[in-house]
């Protein structure tokens, strides 16, 4: 309750003493009232023995704020209640010093008395007298009466008084409440800049932004150089999103408390929120400047570093944060994604159980992270541990269940991994990436019809990916399916041209096929997007050997041999090709190089077969 609230007002009765009794129930009924100092109540019984009793009506009569009439016809025959006391009442009321509130006491001639306008109680003027139960109308009168004190001491405050109630409403909590106070203070003082600073509080408070924005610009107004409404009214813009705006606002702030180091962080937050994070991270660094211990403002230069794929210097930061706020689970969080980023895997999963001990609120997704950085060490069953405890404390997060299945996939436990794949298309039925995990674990048991099948319900889920369509062909092509394999491969190619796996299939599937000429292109499309792929050239070379173009492919093996230097079947076919230029000193050191490296004797008879068979077309 706020302090002035407590100021009681002055009551005054003006009665005829024939009605002493109905006066004294009626302040048994007002007690409360009193007892909350809401009010203090004086009449004629109070005067002292000896005290002069016109002055001292007088003098009450003079300072109640509060008079209440109690109408009967002895008040009305009463020359004294009516010609002096009532009039000098309804004279107070007029001038706007006091309340009059007339109550009818007993059945009397009231109309057209000069109190008549004002409104009489208890509810429709029924007189007290004749209520069966008098209790209720005396609860019928107060309740009135609270309303009208109310409502008289709201007009009584000072500017001053609401300004202090809307600061005791604000530390409260009370917000609705204190915009109303700091209204009146406002109606008393339109010109009152704290007034409009602390309605900017509550509106904030209330997320009612456009309004906080309009009432701080009042504040500004009044007090130009109020560096507090600027930084806060920057922060309603920030709210709004309005970030160029807030940033302007901030940097107001900061003009007039260039120590202003909280202005220097909101500085930094809207440019992260504008990505420009380069710009952000040097506001971040005025507000450590100004405040180094703030452990906060070290993790958000992490954050702005992350974003710009920095991720030793978000390291640093992220450190630096850790080490000024040592049980700060999100800072080890995020020191463990940039660490997993840089392919640190071993130290992502300290960051991450670092992060797990300190309580996080995402433990689950920890434990996912750590199975991501031990599947990428290749320590497959503590993956399949980690993936296990996020399933565990969040039994629907289905990536956790896809990192399972890679898992399962990658230690080729392939019908394993088509189990879990249901599980997660049984929990997640739109799940494109399970039906895509599923159908490669089927299409490494050679079940290629059902592979399809389920790729098929990949792309009906994901219709853009890709990779359902690659994968669709590599099962037509194991089937045999040719034109079904090269219409897979060119949806993929046409969803993303710069595939060079697509443009590599498709290549094998008509280097097969003896379209030599259309498989030069994809493999020359492959090595443009992709220049270093050895694979790439060779078959190149093997399409312009088919095609009897010699020099090429021999230009096309030495840049394999370049890129892959262990290969033996490349070594052997450069020596089919130098015979067939006529250089068999050097096809015999390219056949030895073969051997060398293992080359299988079988291979290496079936190629003389046809290297005596090229000879003689030749």
């Amino acid at each position: 309750m706020p302090a002035e609230e407590k100021k009681p007002l002055n009551l005054f009765y003006c009665y005829a003493r024939e009605d002493k009794a109905f006066r004294d129930a009626l302040d048994n009924h007002l007690s409360n009232m009193k007892r909350q100092h809401h009010i203090v109540s004086w009449s004629d019984h109070e005067i002292s023995p000896g005290s002069e009793w016109e002055k001292e009506i007088n003098t009450h009569l003079n300072t109640a704020q509060v008079i209440l009439l109690l109408i009967s016809a002895d008040f009305m025959a009463s020359n004294y209640c009516y010609s002096i006391e009532m009039k000098h009442a309804l004279e107070r009321h007029k001038a706007g010093t006091a309340c009059v509130i007339p109550i009818i006491l007993r059945p009397s001639d009231w109309k057209n008395a000069p109190f008549s306008e004002l409104q009489v109680l208890p509810t429709d003027a029924k007189p007290v007298s004749t209520w069966q139960n008098h209790d209720a109308a005396f609860l019928d009168i107060i309740q009135e009466i609270s309303k009208a004190i109310n409502e008289l001491r709201n007009l009584l405050k000072t500017k001053q008084e609401w300004i202090s109630e809307a600061e005791t409403l604000l530390n409260l909590e009370r917000y609705e409440e204190a915009i109303v106070a700091c209204n009146q203070a406002i109606r008393l003082d339109p010109d009152n800049a704290l007034a409009y600073s602390n309605k900017g509080t509550a509106l904030f408070n209330l997320e009612r932004y456009e309004e906080t924005v309009t009432t701080y610009d009042q504040a500004i107004r009044l007090d130009p150089d109020n560096a507090l409404a600027y930084s806060n009214k920057g922060t309603a813009l920030f709210n709004l999103e309005r970030y160029e705006e807030a940033i302007a606002a901030y940097n107001q702030a900061i003009r007039l408390d260039p120590q202003d180091a909280q202005s220097y962080f909101n500085i930094g937050e809207a440019l992260f929120n504008l990505r420009r994070y380069a710009e952000a991270i040097r506001a971040y660094d005025q507000a450590i400047h100004l405040d180094p211990w703030d452990a906060h403002s070290h993790f958000r230069v992490g954050e702005a570093f992350f974003n710009l794929h920095y991720y030793t210097e978000a390291i640093r930061a992220y450190n630096q944060a850790i080490r000024l706020d040592p049980g700060n689970a999100h800072s080890h969080f995020r020191a463990g994604e940039a660490l997993f980023n840089l392919r640190r895997y071993a130290e992502a999963i300290t960051a991450y159980n670092q992060a797990i001990r300190l309580g996080s609120r995402v433990v689950y997704y920890l434990h996912f992270r750590a199975g991501e950085a031990l599947f990428n060490l290749h320590r497959y069953a503590e993956a399949i541990t980690a993936y296990n405890q996020a399933i565990h404390l969040a039994p629907r997060y289905i990536p956790a269940y896809l990192g399972i299945s890679k898992t399962l996939f990658n230690l080729e436990r392939y019908e394993e991994a088509i189990t879990t794949d249901d599980q997660t298309i049984r929990l997640d039925p739109n799940n494109s990436l399970a039906y895509l995990s599923k159908g490669a674990a089927l299409f490494n048991l050679h079940r290629y019809e059902e592979a399809i099948t389920a790729y098929h319900q990949a792309i009906r889920l994901d219709p853009g990916n890709a990779h359902s369509h690659l994968r669709i062909g590599e099962a037509f092509l194991n089937l045999n399916r040719y034109d079904k394999a090269i219409t897979a491969y060119n949806q993929t190619i046409y969803l993303d041209p710069n595939d060079p796996e697509a443009h590599f299939k498709k290549g094998e599937v008509l280097l097969h096929l003896k379209h030599y000429e259309e498989a030069l292109e994809c493999y020359n499309q492959t090595i443009y997007l992709d220049p270093n792929d050895p694979e790439a050239h060779f078959k190149k070379g093997e399409v312009l050997l088919h095609l009897k173009h010699y020099e090429e492919a021999l230009e096309c093996y030495n840049r394999t041999t370049y890129l892959d230097p262990s290969n033996p079947e490349v070594y052997f076919k450069k020596g089919i090709v130098l015979d067939l230029l006529g250089r068999s000193k050097e096809a015999q050191s390219h056949y030895k190089k073969a051997r060398e490296l293992g080359y299988n004797e079988v291979s290496f008879k079936a190629i003389i077969l046809k290297l005596t068979a090229l000879f003689a077309e030749k």
